[in-house]
C-alpha cells in the first residue's frame, strides 16, 4: 500500500512542480510581452462540489486584435470572485510570438498559483522521501 502511495504522491508532485515552474516561466517570460486593451465577452463559470461544500471559479474570455487578427481567449487563471464583468475593458499583456497566449495586466494570481503548486510539489516529495525512510 506505501508503495502504491509513494507512487501517486510522486506523480501529484511532478504535476505540481511542473505546474508551478511553467506558470513562474510565463511570467517571466511577459517582460517581453505587447501591452493591448481587450473586451471582456463572456465569464466562464466553473462550478464543483467537494465534501458537500460547492465551489465556483470565474474566467474572464477577452476579445483583443492583433496586427488586424481578431482574438478571443479563456484567461488561463480563474479567481472564486468574478472580478470582471460582460463589456469590460481591461489591460492585457499578449506574447508576439503567439498573440492567443496573454495575461492580464497587474493580476498577481499566477504569482500565487505558481508558488502554491511548486510548495505543494515540495510537500508530496517531502511526504514519499518520510515513507521510504
Amino acid at each position: 500500500m506505501d508503495t502504491v502511495f509513494s507512487i501517486l504522491a510522486v506523480l501529484l508532485g511532478i504535476f505540481c512542480f511542473y505546474t508551478g515552474i511553467k506558470g513562474l516561466i510565463k511570467l517571466a517570460n511577459a517582460k517581453n510581452y505587447v501591452s493591448c486593451e481587450a473586451t471582456v465577452t463572456d465569464i466562464d463559470v466553473t462550478t464543483s462540489v467537494s465534501k458537500g461544500r460547492r465551489y465556483t471559479h470565474y474566467s474572464p474570455i477577452v476579445a483583443y486584435q492583433v496586427q488586424n487578427e481578431h482574438y478571443e481567449e479563456k484567461y488561463d487563471q480563474s479567481s472564486s470572485t468574478c472580478k470582471y464583468q460582460v463589456g469590460d475593458t481591461i489591460d492585457i499583456a499578449y506574447n508576439p510570438a503567439k498573440p492567443a497566449d496573454f495575461i492580464i495586466d497587474g493580476d498577481r494570481s499566477i504569482i500565487w498559483n505558481s508558488l502554491l503548486m511548486l510548495a505543494m510539489g515540495c510537500l508530496m516529495f517531502f511526504v514519499v522521501i518520510k515513507i521510504w525512510m
